[in-house]
């Protein structure tokens, strides 16, 4: 487990844009950037004009680099995931919704060690290339990402930030999630009858930065809507989510701005 918790970096890449095709990363609409010497999760989905997903069916192994320079020789990291990972197409529908990508390269904390030559962040150059059974090389997207020192740029720990966690068993009507401390997980049965079921967070004394994460347990009941709410049950949820009686598990992080709760990703496992 990283020190520090990073969500996985969706890295949209398109094959229609002028080189170098940057790589953008759809949580933030800008250049991926990522903690140094943590565990990060780089996904990968690559698009065409019409947002269609490249058919890499052809493409035996796909790398990743890191140099400090696009004329750098020598990477500073590189991986590869070869064709048994790669989901040659997916839907644009999927990629939006964070629930598919065509390739995840899963990279250790070893390998994201970077130098930063003793400064706070640094950019490398990072390209995203196919290699095809006859050899051809196809390169989908490459730019500049900046890495940063965990030790900078993070509040100092506090009293309050430390990890709490509830059980919340719901068959029917609403129920609300009263974090404990800063950092706070509740566990979500769901069971009983179609319904719509709303989950309002409470912000009580959360300051910036605070963090909930709502882990729902699903039942094979479709037909179940799952809305959460920010403190008062008002205007549109912050997500909502109908269960299909495939889907068994659900996991929904939000954050404390501090004036209001916010969305971050879902992670909603294939199956």
């Amino acid at each position: 487990m990283s020190t520090f918790y990073q969500i996985p970096i969706r890295c949209r890449l398109s094959i229609v844009s002028n080189p170098p095709a940057y790589p953008i990363d759809d949580n933030t609409g800008q250049a991926p950037k990522f903690w140094r010497g943590q565990d990060v999760s780089i996904q990968v989905g690559v698009f065409d004009a019409d947002n269609n997903a490249v058919d890499l069916s052809n493409v035996a192994s796909l790398q990743i680099t890191f140099r400090r320079t696009p004329t750098s020789v020598a990477y500073a990291a590189t991986d590869v995931v070869d064709s048994r990972d790669i989901i040659p197409t997916i839907s644009y529908a999927g990629w939006s919704a964070g629930t598919t990508q065509q390739a995840t390269f899963n990279l250790p904390a070893a390998l994201t060690d970077l130098s930063l030559d003793g400064g706070d962040s640094l950019p490398y150059w990072m390209d995203i290339r196919g290699y095809t059974s006859t050899g051809s090389v196809l390169v989908y997207g490459a730019g500049y990402v900046t890495v940063y020192n965990p030790g900078n740029a993070v509040e100092p720990i506090s009293s309050l930030q430390v990890v709490s966690q509830g059980t919340t068993n719901n068959s029917t009507g609403d129920s609300t999630i009263l974090p404990l401390k800063q950092i706070h997980t509740q566990k979500i049965v769901i069971t009983g009858a179609a319904r719509t079921s709303r989950f309002i967070i409470s912000d009580g004394s959360s300051y910036r930065g605070a963090r909930v994460t709502l882990s729902f347990t699903l039942p094979s009941m479709a037909g179940i809507v799952l809305e959460v709410y920010s403190e008062i049950l008002s205007g549109s949820p912050l997500t909502s989510f109908t269960t299909d009686g495939e889907v068994r598990t659900m996991t929904q992080d939000f954050e404390f701005n501090g004036l209001d709760w916010t969305a971050l990703t879902a992670t909603i496992p294939a199956f």
